[in-house]
């Protein structure tokens, strides 16, 4: 993945808009590892 991101931007403050890309609910969902259990009734 690939953020760009556009205006001057410190150090500090790059570094937060990759904490809240990283903790957003879609990001976990599709990066998460999914474990199906399937059974027969």
């Amino acid at each position: 993945r690939a953020i760009e991101f556009l205006g001057a931007l410190d150090a500090e403050q790059r570094s937060r808009l990759l904490e809240i890309a990283n903790q957003c609910p879609v990001h976990r969902t599709l990066s998460s590892k999914i474990d199906i259990k399937t059974t027969a009734v």
